[in-house]
């Protein structure tokens, strides 16, 4: 069962869905709504829209891409009467990548005869609106920011802040290892160094239950442990799962000589 919607801050919600333990932001701004991320493809979004209506009947102005993965952009094409921001990477991603990736999807094991039709309806809908590092929106009254932070789950995310709440995406997880398979590890490092300096309150991770400035700083610490094993060759004696590990030494040797910003 879907849990409602809790508020996190001053007309600040997530959305917790079971499916695959993903949050979803709304923020009430003014005349109009913003959610951060559109959920994994057209048939969620639906739901997510009607279930917007138990907290308010204003239109949704913006959705937020936190970044590129499919589970949190599926859904974009969805508000089309909503302008969509990102990083220009998660703009690039799926504008070149996106039917690559629907096609991934579709021969996983994640698919079912029963939400096939669901992902096979996919519109892959990238970001209009793209930043480099930062950008603010002032909406209804209410300031929002954007920043990225740096390198991390993947090349393209972002943190949004509001009133002293963080969302987070992917960078921060909770209840089960992070995804490494697009991920700069040492990277992802500095990226939450930098986030921790930030954290003024709540902080909704992509995935899991509500966290705190501690569950980050100890994240962290978890990753660099995993990190330093996975350099030394100890993929069996590391914080993370095995395949996590595997994941881990693979993206440390993909992205050795990796010159992103």
């Amino acid at each position: 069962m879907t849990a409602p919607w809790q508020e996190v801050g001053d007309r600040i919600y997530r959305r917790r869905y079971p499916d695959l333990d993903l949050n979803i932001g709304a923020i009430v701004c003014g005349e109009s709504v913003v959610i951060v991320d559109s959920r994994a493809n057209h048939h969620q979004a639906d739901e997510l829209r009607r279930e917007l209506t138990a907290i308010t009947r204003l239109p949704v102005s913006t959705v937020i891409d936190t970044h590129y993965h499919w589970d949190h952009t599926f859904g974009n094409a969805r508000f089309p009467e909503a302008r969509i921001v990102g990083h220009s990477r998660c703009r690039q991603a799926l504008a070149d990548r996106g039917a690559e990736m629907k096609a991934e999807l579709l021969a996983s094991d994640y698919m079912s005869k029963a939400n096939r039709p669901h992902f096979e309806e996919v519109v892959v809908t990238p970001p209009e609106f793209t930043f480099e590092e930062e950008t603010s929106l002032e909406i209804g009254g209410r300031h929002i920011d954007l920043r990225h932070l740096g390198l991390g789950h993947t090349d393209s995310d972002i943190v949004i802040t509001v009133d002293g709440v963080l969302f987070a995406g992917d960078l921060v997880e909770e209840g089960a290892d992070p995804y490494f398979g697009d991920a700069f590890p040492i990277d992802w490092l500095t990226t939450l160094d930098r986030m921790i300096l930030m954290l003024r309150g709540p902080v909704v991770p992509g995935h899991g239950d509500i966290v705190d400035a501690a569950h980050v700083r100890g994240l962290r610490e978890t990753i660099a442990a995993a990190v330093a094993a996975a350099q030394a060759g100890a993929l069996t004696n590391g914080p993370f799962s095995e395949e996590t590990m595997a994941d881990i030494a693979a993206r440390l040797e993909e992205t050795a000589n990796t010159d992103l910003a």
